[in-house]
């Protein structure tokens, strides 16, 4: 699925893939222009089988972003980029949570990618992995000439659980608040990998 916003006003969240239901292949989002509340690159419910995929070089996000997505297995990896746009918004470089199958959460089995650059970020939370979905795989955060406020970076999740290495690339950023914080893994969540520095 292909998903292109250019412009105009999405009150609720935009999704790559449909609502329910389970998808085999890639999702992409591209979002140039516009006003969202939030942004998931996957499904809001359901399975995909391949990557999703979410390219912010524009436009205005005031709720929040996740690369993957808001419930439902995925085998593949969440790929998350932000160059440009004016981001009001926690980002999640995987999925949110759920209960679909078996009471299981979100899961990406695959790992994640999360690029974010010459962007200034206020009061907001930036997660490399998930909110309390799991990760078989490897999460990867690169954040390059960024300007901070009190934002709070975890290179992993809040609290779902990473069996890959958490790896990073941090260039160039500056905080502009005594309150922000940088952690080197998650909130609260279990890591079995490496991190990567």
């Amino acid at each position: 699925t292909n998903v292109d916003i250019k412009g105009g006003t999405i009150s609720n969240i935009l999704c790559g893939g449909n609502y329910q239901g389970n998808i085999t292949g890639d999702t992409q989002i591209e979002i140039t222009n516009g006003t969202i509340k939030s942004v998931c690159g996957g499904k809001y419910q359901g399975n995909i089988t391949g990557n999703t995929n979410v390219n912010i070089t524009g436009g205005k996000i005031n709720g929040i972003i996740y690369g993957g997505s808001n419930e439902g297995i995925i085998t593949g990896t969440a790929n998350t980029k932000i160059t440009g746009g004016t981001i009001s918004a926690n980002i999640y470089g995987g999925c949110n949570t759920g209960s679909i199958i078996s009471d299981a959460e979100a899961n990406i089995v695959g790992g994640t990618n999360l690029q974010i650059a010459g962007r200034t970020i206020g009061t907001y939370k930036i997660y490399g992995g998930s909110n309390s979905g799991s990760i078989t795989g490897n999460v990867n955060i690169t954040l390059t000439n960024n300007t901070f406020g009190a934002t709070t970076i975890y290179r992993g999740s809040n609290s779902g659980s990473i069996t890959g290495n958490i790896t990073s690339t941090i260039e160039n950023i500056t905080f502009t608040s005594t309150s922000a914080n940088l952690y080197g893994g998650s909130n609260s969540g279990i890591i079995v990998g490496d991190l990567k520095f």
